[in-house]
């Protein structure tokens, strides 16, 4: 047999020289240091990110959890009584309000610094007697279920009341500041666990909500709003700066300044015809609060006059043969126009009707609109009852939306921010809110661009005046005359002094 001669196999991913010996890469080695350094690289980044998140979880979790649980424990703070010598917590609502037998327990104090003059710290806690009435103020992060178990009453109890409240009042909007009045007596079954007898809570609105246990051991929850007997109001104002700044200066609520704007929309011109000196006046019946001091609300305006450059403007509120609320000038003629003049809360007129420069283009251009200054998202109202022919995007004017009234009237409505809850066909009463201020399309500031169509053609919507709504006649106009009579009677009264006067002269 032949000799033959066996090579030996090499495996490398280098391939080998002819007339050479296999070389061992030595790119492998560095690949190993790369995959090692890349470990490490890897390593070090997870044990940063886990540091972190250990830190966080620390700081955010765990330490909150453990100050409210020491929170919780502590004696929370009762609203002492300045001026009170006995030095004991005073009910909320005056003596005897919730109970008058209760027996004002000793108020816990806390312990005095070590050392200080004069000061001694107390060895023991005193004991507590019930009933008792705490007058709690709500602090910074505190729950009506915190404030409970702070004083001693029972868990259950404590789910049990707020469950009970939930039914005229959720407990979740106490707001810091507020005061609750909380009576206690002595739990049945847990010594000197507490259980509540009476609670109220006093709401922003001068509202009480207020609860009582029953024999049966449920509760008896009730709202009370704090209003008295309406009170005939007149209030006078004059016009420094706005018509607005009269209006407060008189003490008229804003919600019925709005409405006297809304009124007065139809004939005056609040860009160009009010003036300083001039002045608003009305007669209304407010809301007294039946604690005596401020008001929570008006029952309705009977008259009001806006005296501008000497010349008033009267207004009466009356029903009509309809039954509905209307107003009507001095001779019983409905101030309701066909349209609005200014269908925005506003009293900036930023463009007019006529001829202009562009503030965009540059150059002189019709405008045939009218243009009210506003911030962004406020209301537009139907400057009358229509229906929607447009609702969408219209070139340089935005959103846009128009409303045809009659065969004679069309209005258009340009740079809207977002409409309301209308469509193309849908019917709008006039004052119904179609949409909100800002400005879309070629718009350099939020405004309303609001335009009138006469006949087809675009009048100018504040020098027009448009017809006049039908008046009183007959027996409406006669009951009419009397009611005016008898407002301005009235009013001549309270403005010699006779009553209760607020003005700002």
């Amino acid at each position: 047999m032949r000799n033959v001669s066996v090579k030996p196999i090499m495996i490398s991913p280098v391939p080998a020289i002819a007339g050479s010996l296999p070389v061992i890469r030595p790119v492998a080695r560095k690949r190993l240091s790369r995959l090692r350094l890349n470990w490490f690289v890897v390593g070090a980044f997870f044990g940063i990110g886990l540091s972190f998140f250990m830190s966080f979880l620390l700081v955010a979790v765990v330490t909150p959890a453990y100050d409210s649980v020491v929170a919780r424990l502590q004696p929370v703070k009762i609203n002492e009584t300045a001026g009170n010598s006995s030095g004991v917590p005073l009910p909320l609502r005056g003596e005897g309000a919730l109970n008058p037998s209760a027996q004002l327990s000793t108020p816990l104090t806390p312990p005095s610094p070590a050392g200080r003059e004069g000061v001694t710290a107390p060895t023991a806690t005193a004991a507590l007697t019930y009933p008792r009435t705490l007058a709690l103020k709500v602090g910074k992060g505190d729950t009506l279920l915190d404030l409970l178990l702070a004083n001693r009453v029972q868990t259950g109890e404590a789910h049990a009341v707020i469950n009970a409240l939930r039914s005229k009042f959720n407990p979740r909007n106490l707001r810091i500041g507020q005061k609750i009045s909380v009576t206690l007596e002595r739990h049945e079954k847990l010594g000197d666990a507490a259980a509540v007898r009476e609670l109220a809570i006093r709401l922003p609105n001068l509202s009480t909500i207020e609860l009582q246990r029953l024999q049966d051991g449920g509760f008896n929850v009730a709202a009370t709003e704090d209003v008295a007997t309406s009170r005939t109001f007149r209030g006078f104002g004059k016009v420094r700066t706005s018509l607005l700044q009269a209006g407060a200066d008189g003490h008229i609520p804003a919600a019925a300044m709005q409405e006297l704007l809304k009124a007065y929309s139809y004939d005056i011109d609040f860009q160009r015809e009010i003036h300083p000196g001039d002045s608003i006046e009305v007669l209304m019946e407010r809301k007294p609060a039946k604690s005596g001091s401020g008001f929570v609300g008006y029952a309705g305006i009977r008259y009001a006059a806006l005296t501008l450059r000497g010349k008033k403007h009267e207004i009466f509120r009356f029903k009509d043969s309809f039954g509905d609320a209307a107003w009507f000038d001095g001779k019983g003629r409905s101030i309701k126009k066909s349209l609005l003049r200014t269908p925005v809360d506003a009293v900036h007129i930023t463009s007019g009707f006529g001829l202009r420069t562009h503030p965009i283009m540059g150059y002189t251009k019709m405008h045939r609109g009218v243009d009210f200054g506003a911030p962004t998202g406020t209301p537009i109202m139907a400057a009358g009852d229509g229906v929607v022919t447009f609702k969408g995007w219209k070139s340089g004017y935005g959103n846009f939306v128009t409303l045809k009234h009659n065969e004679k009237y069309e209005t258009a409505y340009g740079h809207i921010s977002r409409f309301s809850a209308i469509k193309v066909g849908s019917r709008v009463k006039q004052g119904q809110v179609i949409a909100y201020v800002g400005m879309t399309g070629m718009a350099t500031g939020p405004h309303l661009h609001y335009e009138v169509h006469e006949a087809g053609n675009q009048v100018n919507p504040v020098a027009k005046q448009f017809n006049m709504a039908a008046g009183l006649s007959g027996k409406s106009l006669a009951a009419f005359k009397t009611a005016k009579q008898s407002a301005l009677n009235e009013l001549a009264t309270l403005a010699r002094g006779t009553a209760t006067v607020a003005s700002a002269r």
